[in-house]
């Protein structure tokens, strides 16, 4: 009979009768088959990385629980209802953001604040627009004038003028905001002397901040070119009072 010596696999292969296998090959059934090394590899890789990324957020989570933990309980007691010392107590961020208008708010509200453009705190419009919210709304400024200077940067380094003496408030700054330093009149340094780094904070503890009524003076926002002992920032935000500056350095920053 024709074809009797062969037959037909269960894939359609034609066998030949002297065939030993009845079957043919695994991997002519099933091609990836032939791919299960590197398939079982790419796997290995796969699960390696979400045990590291697990790993990753189990110790990013408990250090934000250390650091705010108060901000995932569903009730707190909170030994004041203001909210911006709560915040300021809470919230990190938010102390890098705002510390300079709270510090301004405390010292002198009602104050004309100048920023020399151009300047980081104008790279756009919604940069300059918030900076400028940020500043009457909490720093209590009367207005916020932006007014075109060359260099302001260069001008103040230059005029090699040292703000230390005069700085009252600070911050350390972060990923929300630069380090930066609040400078004022020699009249205008609180009573009771209080480290630069805590004078935000204590007052808003204290009401100084809400209770503030110093006489308004004229202030420049600027960047100075160094930086705060043991930062890594090469420079700080500086908002410093107009009216201890070197005359012809105050006229080239606000004219």
């Amino acid at each position: 009979m024709a074809g009797a010596g062969k037959g037909r696999s269960r894939s359609g292969r034609v066998l030949a009768a002297d065939d030993p296998r009845p079957y043919p090959p695994f991997a002519e059934v099933h091609p990836l088959i032939t791919r299960l090394p590197a398939l079982r590899k790419g796997a290995l890789v796969f699960a390696a990385l979400i045990v590291a990324a697990s790993l990753l957020n189990v110790v990013q989570f408990r250090s934000i629980d250390r650091s705010t933990s108060s901000m995932f309980q569903a009730i707190d007691h909170n030994p004041t209802g203001d909210l911006n010392d709560i915040a300021w107590r809470a919230c990190g961020w938010c102390r890098e953001r705002y510390g300079p208008s709270f510090a301004l708010g405390t010292l002198a509200p009602g104050s004309t604040v100048i920023v020399p453009t151009p300047s980081p705190f104008t790279t756009d419009t919604y940069t300059a627009e918030w900076f400028k919210v940020r500043l009457i709304s909490y720093g209590r400024a009367a207005s916020v004038v932006y007014l075109p200077v060359v260099d302001a940067t260069r001008a103040f380094a230059a005029s090699r003028f040292d703000p230390s003496v005069y700085i009252v408030a600070s911050g350390p700054g972060g990923s929300k905001g630069a380090p930066w330093s609040l400078a004022v009149d020699p009249s205008r340094r609180p009573a009771t002397p209080v480290a630069p780094v805590d004078f935000v904070g204590d007052a808003l503890a204290s009401g100084a901040y809400q209770n503030a009524d110093a006489p308004p003076g004229e202030f420049v926002m600027l960047r100075w070119s160094q930086g705060q002992e043991g930062s890594t920032q090469k420079y700080q935000d500086l908002l410093i009072e107009t009216s201890v500056l070197p005359a012809d350095l105050r006229a080239e920053l606000t004219q």
